[in-house]
């Protein structure tokens, strides 16, 4: 997801095979490691030695990231928490672990995994998490969703 925030700046539109680049002008062989660790991490510096891109284009592409990151609402419905949703929280905590800014958290008026575990005990939900019955495995007492986002917690 976090890709998607920087993509219209590196890849032309309607182009899903790189061959056409986008306004930024960059190959993805330009696309080095410390390139993304700039773009993705704010305490990176800019990487003098890995890159020929300007400073001003990398700028452009991190302020592009810190703009739309961290989501403010991420929805889905109950057939996609064990997998979807699941992925995302799991890539965003390994990818940023000190920046729990970016972390996936549930609010409002959906159920965080805790208040399900001490409502319906960690086994129940195993069970339920585990199961591919869609429509029989909702352990909710209304029909919820899962929300993940990376807002505050009110």
């Amino acid at each position: 997801m976090a890709y998607y925030t920087i993509a219209h700046v590196l890849q032309a539109r309607d182009s899903f095979n790189g061959k056409q680049l986008g306004s930024a002008n960059i190959h993805p062989s330009q696309l080095a490691n410390e390139v993304w660790d700039y773009i993705f991490f704010p305490e990176k510096s800019y990487p003098l030695s890995s890159t020929d891109i300007s400073h001003s284009t990398l700028d452009h592409l991190r302020n592009e990231f810190q703009y739309w990151y961290p989501i403010n609402l991420h929805s889905s419905e109950k057939d996609l928490i064990s997998n979807h949703l699941i992925y995302s929280l799991c890539n965003h905590i390994v990818i940023w672990p000190n920046h729990s800014e970016y972390w996936p958290r549930s609010f409002r008026n959906f159920i965080t995994l805790l208040e399900a575990i001490e409502k319906f005990s960690a086994d129940g939900i195993r069970l339920v998490l585990a199961t591919h019955v869609v429509n029989t495995g909702s352990f909710f007492p209304v029909n919820r969703g899962i929300c993940l986002s990376s807002g505050k917690l009110h």
